[in-house]
């Protein structure tokens, strides 16, 4: 791997991984008629992934990720995806998900978060609550691709073991919490049962949850003609309505706020139009829904946490701001 000039090899492979992984991407390339041209371009080796860029005989350019054993579900979903949407998820020119690999063609076009007609977020919004509606019948596929269920029901226990796990590591890692912001975690549980048994009534069913949507997640082809919705890592089955906090709130989407309500009766038509609820019920729900959902990606992060120290430390403070969002929103 001495060629892709990896300084430092994350805690959860080996070297000796990362050559095999740089041999089979290569290999796959040459079945293709892709012939692989030039050195790799590593675009990220970090706590969580290892991702390199390749050009290619052909003037294409694609891109490999090396993921470890929390993500393995990304390549046979983002395969099974791409054969659903292939206007709206990376074309996959190859997947092991064994050894947890994934190979896919570079999409041309600028991230989300760098364009700011209210449009094109209207667009992506409205194509992931379709990818997520017509998931809902299809629990054995998501399964078969390795997407956890993340039980609506689960919630206040992941609450306890972020409390009594995870914000205790960050502090061994010098990255502590806020104890006064640990304090009010601790005091937001009944409120987060009594939001848990209103989300449950709500009747809109568990199914393909992103896990990370976020504007710089979704590429705007260059013809402006589809969305391609990007890092199906944290893919899973859970409410669909938890993947709306991180668009909405995240620092892309500040300059949108003015229009944070147009984009969610976007997003909420098309449940409403597929038959989920009324418009006024539709809504409801998702405002408790986002109370929530702080809760369920710091829970997603607690999962993370576990793949090596260097984790903790990269992902806390991202961890307290979710703690905070979950704080802040506790109904009065």
């Amino acid at each position: 791997m001495a060629a892709m000039n990896v300084a430092k090899c994350p805690q959860w492979t080996t070297p000796e991984e990362l050559d095999l992984a740089e041999a089979w991407g290569d290999a796959r390339l040459r079945a293709l008629a892709l012939f692989p041209r030039g050195e790799h371009q590593i675009v990220k080796c970090g706590s969580i992934s290892v991702v390199w860029r390749q050009q290619t005989a052909t003037g294409q350019e694609v891109f490999f990720k090396l993921l470890p054993p929390l993500f393995a579900q990304e390549p046979p979903l983002t395969e099974w995806l791409s054969r659903r949407w292939p206007s709206n998820i990376p074309a996959v020119l190859g997947a092991d998900r064994h050894q947890r690999w994934l190979l896919t063609r570079a999409v041309e076009g600028v991230a989300l978060s760098e364009t700011d007609p209210v449009e094109r977020w209207v667009a992506v919004i409205r194509t992931l609550a379709r990818i997520q509606i017509d998931s809902i019948g299809r629990p054995a596929e998501l399964l078969e691709c390795g997407c956890p269920t993340r039980d609506l029901g689960a919630l206040a226990d992941e609450l306890d073991l972020l409390l009594s796990e995870t914000i205790p590591l960050c502090a061994t890692r010098g990255a502590a919490i806020p104890d006064e912001l640990v304090r009010a975690a601790h005091a937001r549980r009944a409120s987060v049962l009594a939001d848990m048994a209103v989300l449950a009534a709500s009747g809109v069913p568990a199914t393909l949850v992103h896990g990370d949507f976020h504007a710089g997640n979704v590429i705007i082809s260059a013809d402006h003609a589809s969305a391609v919705i990007i890092d199906w890592t944290d893919g899973a089955r859970s409410h669909p309505f938890f993947d709306l906090l991180i668009f909405l709130r995240g620092r892309a989407a500040k300059r949108l706020a003015p229009q944070r309500e147009a984009l969610v009766h976007a997003y909420l038509a098309e449940w409403s139009k597929a038959g989920a609820g009324s418009a006024g019920a539709l809504h409801e729900a998702f405002v408790v829904a986002q109370r929530l959902a702080p809760l369920y990606h710091a829970a997603s992060y607690r999962r993370v946490f576990g793949i090596g120290t260097d984790a903790a430390t990269e992902f806390s403070e991202t961890l307290s701001w979710l703690l905070r969002l979950l704080v802040e929103a506790s109904p009065v």
